[in-house]
């Protein structure tokens, strides 16, 4: 469930120098459309904030029909982005909240509503989290607008709760405007990573030499996913 998270809230961007931004997106697995999702915000060269919420459309037994999501912080850090409080909430019958809160970089303390169960995975030892951000930062480190080969040579681990994940950007592909982006999970222990996944971006022009990401596509556990956006 937390790649189809990442995965579909990948395409949120930003705007530099405090302008707000509003993103339309939809999302489909196996060539089937499952949800819509909307991003607002704002990024300046020293805060960012940002808001997503999904809602299921079609095959809702497959993601939660009611899930948002927030994050703020400053802009720092080794993806440019450095945040200090983020809340996930999903609403249906496994209604739930989480909420991190971090210091220097480094999350140093979450809290589940409700308590988790506990025969479920122990969170990990936060300080070994150092660096990394919530999934919904690791969306603005990755699309946010630039060249294609900043876009496409960004790399960070994400981590929520009890899951990290390391994204590594391999470069433009070449003869396309897209790049190839490897997905792999992080043992939040001894930080081995395994499992790595290809994912695509496409990217799409805007003036001069700045680009942004208009498309992802990549594996999932229902199949291939393609997350568009649409506007």
């Amino acid at each position: 469930m937390h790649r189809i998270l990442f995965t579909a809230a990948m395409l949120i961007g930003g705007a530099a120098h405090a302008e707000p931004f509003e993103h339309h997106y939809d999302v489909s697995f196996a060539g089937l459309r499952v949800a819509s999702a909307n991003v607002a915000g704002e990024i300046t060269d020293t805060t960012y904030n940002a808001t997503a919420r999904m809602e299921a459309r079609g095959l809702a037994g497959l993601i939660s029909s009611d899930f948002t999501a927030s994050v703020r912080g400053g802009r720092t850090g080794p993806s440019g982005f450095a945040p200090q409080a983020f809340v996930q909430v999903s609403g249906g019958r496994d209604a739930s909240r989480l909420d991190i809160a971090y210091r220097d970089g480094t999350p140093v303390n979450i809290v589940s509503t409700p308590p988790r169960d506990e025969d479920e995975r122990d969170i990990p030892t936060l300080s070994k989290q150092a660096d990394t951000v919530d999934f919904l930062t690791a969306v603005l480190a990755l699309t946010q607008p630039g060249t294609a080969e900043e876009i496409c040579s960004r790399s960070f681990d994400s981590f929520t709760m009890t899951k990290r994940v390391r994204i590594e950007g391999q470069g433009i592909t070449a003869g396309t405007q897209s790049c190839s982006v490897i997905y792999q999970k992080v043992h939040t222990e001894t930080l081995v990573a395994r499992d790595p996944q290809p994912y695509t971006l496409e990217l799409r022009p805007l003036q001069g030499d700045q680009f942004e990401v208009s498309r992802i596509l990549g594996p999932s556990e229902f199949g291939r996913a393609v997350i568009t956006r649409t506007n």
